[in-house]
C-alpha cells in the first residue's frame, strides 16, 4: 500500500465512525422522544430518504413529516417509549468520499397502544402525510 491508499484508508475509517456516532445519537434522540432533533441528523437534500415499516418518506420535507408529525403525534406521551439497538452495521463509503450508504438490523420495541388503539390516528397521519403502507 502506498500512501495514498494508506491515507484513504484512513478517511474512510473516519467516515464510518463519524457515521456510527450519528446513528448513535439517532437511537439516543430516538429513544428520548427528541423526534425534532432527529430531524436535524438528516442531510437536507432532496435524495434524503426514511423507510419505515409504516411507510417511506423522500426528501428533507419527507423525514419531517416522518418525525415531526408522526413519531411526535404518535410515538409520545405518557406509557410510550421506544427504544431500538443498532447492530450488524454496513457502512460502504464512496471512494471519492463525498457519499456513503448505510444499513443497521435496528430490533427494539415501542411500549403503548401504538398499534392498536391508535391504529386510526396512524392511517389518518399517513394519508394526510401521502405515505401509506407499499402493498408487498
Amino acid at each position: 500500500m502506498d500512501t495514498r491508499e494508506v491515507e484513504k484508508t484512513i478517511l474512510k475509517l473516519e467516515a464510518r465512525s463519524q457515521i456510527e456516532n450519528l446513528m448513535g445519537h439517532y437511537a439516543h434522540y430516538l429513544t428520548a422522544a427528541k423526534y425534532h432533533d432527529i430531524v436535524n441528523l438528516f442531510a437536507k437534500r432532496d435524495d434524503s430518504r426514511a423507510e419505515m415499516a409504516f411507510g417511506v418518506y423522500d426528501g428533507f420535507e419527507g423525514i419531517k413529516r416522518c418525525y415531526d408529525n408522526f413519531h411526535a403525534d404518535c410515538i409520545s406521551g405518557p406509557g410510550l417509549m421506544a427504544v431500538h439497538a443498532l447492530t450488524t452495521p454496513v457502512i460502504e463509503v464512496a471512494d471519492d468520499m463525498q457519499t456513503a450508504k448505510a444499513v443497521w438490523i435496528s430490533p427494539g420495541h415501542i411500549t403503548g397502544d401504538m398499534f392498536s388503539a391508535k391504529k386510526e390516528l396512524k392511517r389518518t397521519l399517513q394519508q394526510a402525510a401521502g405515505n401509506l403502507p407499499r402493498k408487498v
